[in-house]
């Protein structure tokens, strides 16, 4: 049944749908009547090959009743595991206030502060092949009686897994139906976060090795930071890491792609010539570092400036400006600044909390983009003076956009909305005796006597900002109240209104 008739009939069917969905969880027994996937080969980018069978991502069309039940059960999952503090932390993908955004926010810092303090940092970006496809049955229901499921639920979820079926529709054609005996439905709304549990010991793993890590669901951060004396050392203690991590993937019946793993030395410009860049071993073949890689849509490079992914940033955004100007005739004023914000400034906002401390001749480039895009919805020509269009516009410029973004990081942090990994970094103001500070909302701010950790690091300078703020907009009781208020602010600060 078509997911818009069961919208249409939902007054009709709701009791219907309640009474399966309750069934369900009370028997213990997945419908089997919705196991059956039709799976929808999509091309990954449409840049790629369409005649290579690897560029297609296999996306299981599922009944929508089914994804009804699953997002029940998903619910009640996600509320068990963190009511017993079962997550990986340093899980981003799938979770509620984690994002690619607040990953690479952690690892930026990580690194940031390596580099100040004079250290090179070794980062491995691994990737894994058909992920979703290979998940051992068996040892997913293992691991999750061994976080205490039990019971129906176990029994629920044994049902769920296994006696599914799929076949392959392409082109209006579909091919004979054929059994799974492995894998989670890729387009399931449980299979990313089973596939989270089942991966849940690698972190352990990785911490027996001493290494930083992230993941964000099969892409995995790999990186540790090292004296320059101690270079081989890094490396080799990588290289075990990684065949360790392979012996891992066997044993739990996953791939690890080799092809897609990359290798990059991080550090500042003195510290990166006292040693050479060498090669790494990822199972038989030997990965070149690079000068740049690009991690959950952001292009990092080997000295953390950032200006390769500005300089992506702003080509994609001059290209959809100009595509806009084009049937800018055709658009009523509304329509245009929702294709602006959809295509320009949404691209200059993204992961822009990764620009804290950038020089300004670095940030010029994004704000030429953003004075743009407003030039474009003002019709004001280019040479105009730029400051009273924005002042018109509302809007915020790059600077001022990127402080908004690490202040409400700041906020959502400190009001429990924010991952673990970014609420460590900062640190209640909470004096020996009893002083006026005690009741201002404030946070300590590290010390540290390196300008580069003091203004790029979020540990670092984003409690200094906060505290900077006036007491009324620290201590905000919502977090849409907050938002108000800081963007008047930083508007009122920034324009002299």
């Amino acid at each position: 049944m078509p997911t818009q008739l069961v919208k249409t009939c939902l007054h009709e069917l709701a009791p219907i749908i309640t009474e399966i969905v309750n069934t369900s969880l009370q028997t213990g027994t997945f419908p089997s009547v919705y196991k059956n996937a039709l799976v929808i080969p999509i091309l990954k980018k449409s840049s790629l090959d369409s005649e290579t069978l690897n560029n297609y991502r296999p996306v299981s069309n599922l009944a929508f009743v089914s994804k009804l039940i699953e997002k029940v059960v998903s619910k009640q999952l996600h509320s068990y595991l963190s009511s017993r503090d079962l997550h990986e932390i340093n899980q981003s993908a799938y979770r509620q206030f984690h994002s690619t955004e607040t990953a690479l926010l952690k690892i930026k810092d990580d690194i940031t502060i390596a580099i100040g303090n004079r250290k090179a940092v070794l980062l491995v970006l691994l990737d894994l092949s058909a992920a979703f496809d290979t998940i051992n049955h068996a040892y997913l229901l293992q691991v999750l009686q061994s976080m205490g499921v039990a019971g129906t639920v176990l029994k629920w979820f044994s049902s769920y897994l296994r006696f599914r079926k799929q076949s392959i529709v392409c082109n209006g054609k579909s091919s004979a139906t054929f059994d799974l005996d492995c894998g989670v439905p890729q387009g399931s709304v449980l299979g990313p976060i089973l596939f989270t549990i089942y991966t849940s010991s690698l972190g352990k793993l990785l911490s027996n090795f001493g290494m930083s890590y992230h993941f964000y669901a099969d892409d995995t951060q790999l990186y540790v930071s090292f004296d320059v004396k101690a270079t081989d050392i890094a490396r080799t203690a990588i290289t075990d890491c990684v065949n360790a991590i392979r012996g891992w993937m066997r044993r739990h019946h996953l791939k690890m792609n080799d092809s897609k793993t990359e290798v990059m030395y991080i550090g500042n410009k003195a510290t990166l010539s006292k040693f050479e860049k060498e090669a790494i071993v990822v199972g038989d073949l030997t990965v070149t570092p690079e000068s740049s890689v690009k991690s959950l849509g952001v292009l990092i490079d080997e000295r953390m400036e950032m200006i390769p992914h500005i300089n992506s940033v702003c080509r994609t955004a001059y290209i959809h400006i100009r595509n806009i100007a084009r049937i800018k005739q055709f658009l009523t004023r509304s329509t245009l600044e929702i294709l602006v914000h959809a295509f320009v400034t949404s691209k200059l906002d993204y992961c822009n909390v990764l620009f804290l401390g950038l020089p300004q001749n670095v940030t010029d480039r994004l704000q030429s983009v953003l004075n743009s895009a407003a030039r474009l919805i003002d019709g004001s020509k280019k040479f105009d003076h730029i400051t009273p269009v924005l002042h018109k516009l509302h809007w915020l410029p790059i600077k001022e956009r990127v402080i908004f973004k690490v202040l409400l990081t700041v906020f959502k942090a400190k009001n429990n909305m924010a991952p673990k990994y970014i609420t460590d970094m900062l640190v209640v103001h909470d004096p020996v005796r009893e002083m006026r500070s005690s009741t201002k909302d404030l946070f300590d701010v590290p010390f540290t006597r390196c300008p580069y950790i003091y203004d790029r690091s979020f540990s670092h300078a984003a409690p200094r900002l906060w505290n900077d703020l006036p007491l009324g907009i620290r201590q905000g009781q919502s977090i849409d109240t907050f938002k108000k208020h800081l963007k008047t602010y930083l508007f009122s600060q920034h324009f002299g209104v």
